[in-house]
This record gives C-alpha cells, structure tokens and sequence, in this order.
C-alpha cells in the first residue's frame, strides 16, 4: 500500500499529521513540557503553540538564523509567527558555530540589521528573548533592555550576555539587539550562574556574518542606530523573529 504513495500524497499525508498533532496540542489541558535546556518539545501553554526555539529574519526572501541543535533531525521544520504555521527548509548548518538557515515562504516585515563593530563592549545594555515568551510579553511596548554584555569570550566567536531574569523557553536562535537594536549575536545555550543571575552564550555578529558570506548570502549591517535611544528594543525583536516547531 505505502509504494502506491506518490511524493506529493506523503507530503499532504505527513502536513495532515502534524496539523493534527498541533490541533491536539492547542486543546490540550495538560501541563507544558519544560526542559534544562533552551528547546523543549512542542506544547501548549495559554492555548497557544509553543515553538521549540526562535529564529529571526535577515533578507526579504524568507531566509531565517536558528541554532543549529534547535533543527538538527528534524523530520519537518515550521515556523510560527503572528498565530500561523508555515513549512521551512534547512538550507544549511555551520561546521564552526551553532547556527543554520532556514527558508519558508513568509514575508519578513522587517529583517535584521547586523553591527558593523566588531568590538565587544562590556556592560552595554542588550535586549534577547524567546519568541514564545516575546509574543506574551505584557509590557513590550516599552521594554528597553534586559540584559548587559559580559567581557568573558565563553569561546571562539562568542560573547556571553547576562539577564535580569531567567532565561526563558525557546530562546535559542533568538537575536541579541545593543542600544541601537542593531544584531550583536545570536543565542545558543545557557550556562550556569551564580544566585540571582542567569547567563546566556550567544555566537557574536561576526561568526554570524562569516557564516553568510560562506554561503553567499547577502545580508545587511551598519554603523547606524535602528531605533531611537528612548524607543524600546523588545518591539523591534519581535518584529524581527518568528518561533521553529521541530516535526
């Protein structure tokens, strides 16, 4: 019976199922899986979707950067943004760091702005967030920042960002915006803290940017400040951002 399936019935069967599961999911009453790390399973909480990782918009062709681990075997990847799943395609994963690229058919609204400076600089302010926890985010509106740069190099290509809260549910693949909401890095995991502190490893705009140059794909930076000094970074993430469901 299976070899009777032409590729195009295996697709609208494998679509159906997991528009199933995602229908149970969101009826559910159970309680939400939580996990040690930045991605857990695909659950439900408030009645909505919860995405296992973030991801975030660079050019206006629907490419998107994740964390790598967040899409690594995966039977299917789909993004989530403004309350509706869409298919994505793994267009390729980086050997050095913790990053791929993703491509669905959503058009971006806005895409990300990388910093033309290199440097590190400790205990600037930076805004990072999950797009679960982002999209129920009650005081959005006006959140500028949430978190400073640190001056240790957890390793190679990678700067570490201390939060004022606990990091949260699907933060991996989330943007890193400094002052001027411009991209300074890309979260990856969590490390531990001392009481009262949680800090996250993000790889730094630069091993960004290799990155997409290896691949040829274009992308934007600059030396110039994307929002206004008294304008709040947590909208422009939001804007930027969509959630990954691993099938």
């Amino acid at each position: 019976m299976w070899g009777d399936f032409n590729r195009v019935e295996w697709r609208g069967f494998a679509t159906m199922v997991l528009a199933i599961i995602l229908s149970a999911a969101i009826v559910s009453a159970g309680r939400p899986v939580w996990a040690d790390d930045l991605n857990a399973a695909t659950t439900t909480r408030r009645g909505d979707v919860m995405p296992n990782a973030s991801g975030f918009f660079f050019d206006d062709n629907g490419s998107l950067l994740t964390a790598r681990h967040a899409v690594e075997g995966c039977g299917a990847l789909y993004v989530l943004k403004d309350g509706r799943v869409s298919r994505a395609e793994l267009i390729a994963v980086s050997d050095e760091a913790d990053l791929a690229v993703l491509r669905t058919a959503v058009s971006p609204y806005l895409t990300a702005v990388f910093t033309k400076d290199d440097r590190i600089r400790p205990s600037q302010p930076v805004f990072t967030a999950g797009y679960d926890a982002l999209s129920h985010l009650k005081d959005r509106a006006t959140l500028m920042y949430n978190g400073v740069l640190l001056d240790r190099q957890p390793g190679p290509g990678e700067v570490k960002v201390s939060l004022f809260s606990a990091a949260d549910h699907g933060a991996s693949g989330s943007p890193v915006l400094d002052e001027g909401g411009l991209v300074i890095g890309l979260i990856v995991r969590r490390e531990m803290a001392g009481a009262g502190r949680s800090e996250v490893v993000a790889v730094s705009a630069p091993a960004i940017k290799r990155f997409l140059q290896h691949l040829g794909l274009a992308y934007e930076d600059s030396e110039l400040a994307q929002v206004s000094p008294l304008q709040a970074r947590a909208p422009r993430a939001a804007t930027l951002m969509v959630g990954i469901i691993c099938g």
